[in-house]
């Protein structure tokens, strides 16, 4: 199981992970990358701040994105899907701690 342990990057106790593919999506889609720059100014975050933390982004930033993202696709008509989504669990690691996978979420789908 060592394979799964993260090296953690945030002090959330849980994160999302999403896989490699959707961490690019978040990276490069142009929708995506216009959410997470509104997002960062909301939460006085820069964008680079959330972009530099995938594939991990905390709850709080997840559920915002979601919802605008389901906005979007309502408006738009433009649907979204994500391969998967993992929920990492902080837990004590010696001095530190590490993230270790909670649950793990297929085809998440965006549509109207």
């Amino acid at each position: 199981m060592a394979l799964f342990k993260k090296r953690a990057k945030l002090q959330e106790p849980f994160v999302l992970e999403f896989s490699k593919g959707d961490s690019q999506k978040l990276r490069h889609d142009a929708v995506v990358t216009e959410l997470i720059e509104e997002l960062g100014q909301q939460e006085r975050v820069a964008r680079s701040g959330i972009i530099q933390q995938l594939p991990l982004m905390t709850l709080n930033v997840a559920c915002q994105l979601f919802q605008r993202l389901r906005e979007h696709v309502i408006d738009q008509g433009d649907p979204m899907s994500f391969e998967t989504i993992t929920v990492l669990q902080r837990q004590a690691a010696g001095r530190g701690f590490k993230y270790e996978p909670y649950v793990r979420v297929g085809a998440i789908y965006f549509r109207s």
